[in-house]
């Protein structure tokens, strides 16, 4: 049912030295001895009920140090209460001492020291516990304590009693184990405050850096409610005073008990909820990095697409530079043209904020400018561009620039003879549908007719990527000069 985490096999305490664990451990036993005679006691019936919350200074020992240091605060005056508050007993207490001596070396066992963050854990442990303790406490409490109370009177008290109501045990029974369980469970909720690991020697924690303030919170909200309590018992109700006596430091104590359970529950959330942040502010830095990284690669991956286009380039050039063939040159530097239609879209992406999409206006004046050069046109042709705030993908990119490098050339070559000044007006929108549309002109000498396409290479071309890559429909409008109308999904 437990695993391997029963019974416990504790190594030393990480933390705290070994002499100081077993001083503050002697300690805390001896305080709670002290401070037994301030226990708080009520009647129920005819028997006088004790309180005695002190024993949280030798269960935060034992929780904190150890089973060993546990046994060393319990034999240094933390068993020892039952003699001060309950001399009547005599002998009897000795068993009394004994049940809480093994309390607090069972405590010890839950090793809560070394769980940090794992709560289900401690919890578990502590319901292994109960399944061992509650065993023997019932013996000792149910058979042990009637026989022992025979040998009565001890040598250091002659009024004492010697039997007591089966009842009454039982009571005092569920009432040690119920306290024992609550002071277990507030010690463990104080070993998740950073100054009390700090004394302790235990590890500090960063997720438990708001455990303090959220107990401090529960504390004064809750002795604020104890406090309109005792104003409206004094006020409206006016009890007696020898009945407000019993049940007033009674009800501070069940307050002050519940703020700190209610403290352990926020924590519980608190911590969580630190851990969880922390967890994702560290994804999102590793997402971060991956990102960067994955931008450097892609910047590099086009650049190097970039210098081989370019390469290719210097390489035609190479070889066409001793060529006098007219044709051949005019070939050659239509491939020209076409390689930096799409090495000037690669150069774009990598010197872009976006690895993915390139601003269009901008690549088309670098275009217009790259072909109108080649043609040595750049002073007598003009541009007219009128494409604000548009962006295309990779995908949609190369495919335009081949197409719009086609029909400037076109323009270059046919549009105006004997190098007439003219004007190319360019217009690329997008409608309400998402569609992209992408005006294209001259006011050139035209084309013979516009019935049919052309059967030339490059406008073939330009229908071929216009309506297979784009997935777009082309049509050519019946206006002075060559206008095209390009349609296709954005």
């Amino acid at each position: 049912m437990f695993g391997n985490h029963w019974p416990f096999d504790i190594p030393p305490h990480p933390g705290t030295p070994g002499r100081r664990a077993v001083l503050l451990s002697a300690v805390a036993g001896l305080l709670s001895l002290v401070l037994a005679p301030w226990s708080l006691s009520f009647s129920l019936g005819n028997t006088i009920i004790s309180i005695p919350w002190p024993l949280l200074l030798p269960v935060l020992a034992a929780a904190a140090f150890g089973p060993r240091n546990g046994m060393v605060a319990g034999i240094c005056g933390g068993s020892w209460f039952p003699f001060l508050l309950w001399s009547y007993n005599g002998w009897a207490n000795l068993v009394t001492a004994a049940v809480f001596t093994f309390y607090f070396i069972g405590v010890g066992r839950l090793a809560i020291y070394r769980i940090h963050l794992k709560s289900r854990v401690v919890y578990r442990r502590m319901a292994g516990l109960l399944l061992i303790f509650i065993p023997v406490i019932a013996v000792a409490y149910l058979i042990l304590y009637p026989y022992i109370l025979q040998f009565n009177p001890p040598p250091w008290t002659a009024d004492v009693r010697t039997s007591i109501a089966t009842a009454t045990l039982l009571n005092f029974l569920i009432k040690d184990v119920l306290n024992l369980l609550l002071l277990t469970i507030i010690a463990e909720t104080l070993l998740r405050l950073d100054p009390l690991r700090k004394l302790t020697g235990a590890r500090r924690i960063e997720p438990m850096r708001r455990n303090l303030q959220l107990l401090g919170w529960a504390l004064v909200i809750g002795i604020a409610f104890w406090g309109l309590f005792v104003l409206l018992d004094a006020s409206l109700i006016r009890s007696p005073t020898l009945y407000r006596r019993p049940y007033i430091p009674l009800a501070l104590l069940l307050v002050l008990a519940c703020s700190v359970v209610v403290a352990r529950v926020l924590m519980s959330f608190s911590e969580k909820m630190l851990i969880t942040n922390a967890a994702l502010r560290g994804s999102e830095r590793q997402l971060q990095v991956a990102v960067h990284e994955k931008e450097v690669l892609i910047r590099e991956l086009y650049h190097r697409t970039k210098n081989n286009m370019q390469t290719i380039i210097s390489i035609i050039s190479l070889k066409t530079s001793d060529s006098s063939n007219e044709e051949v040159l005019r070939l050659f530097r239509d491939i020209e043209n076409q390689i930096s239609a799409m090495s000037l879209v690669h150069t774009q992406l990598y010197q872009s904020n976006s690895l993915t999409h390139i601003d269009l206006e901008s690549y088309l004046q670098n275009l217009f400018s790259l072909i109108a050069e080649s043609f040595e046109r750049e002073h007598s042709l003009r541009l007219d561009l009128r494409c604000n705030a548009i962006s295309l993908p990779l995908t949609s990119a190369i495919p335009c620039g081949l197409i719009l490098n086609e029909l400037i050339t076109n323009t270059c070559k046919y549009a105006f003879p004997r190098h007439q000044s003219g004007c190319i007006t360019i217009e690329v929108e997008r409608s309400a549908d998402n569609q992209l549309r992408l005006l294209y002109g001259d006011n050139g000498v035209g084309m013979p007719s516009h019935d049919t396409p052309p059967a030339g290479i490059g406008l073939s071309t330009v229908y071929a990527l216009a309506e297979g890559q784009l997935g777009g429909k082309i049509t050519i409008l019946d206006r002075p000069g060559v206008w095209y109308h390009i349609i296709w999904p954005g």
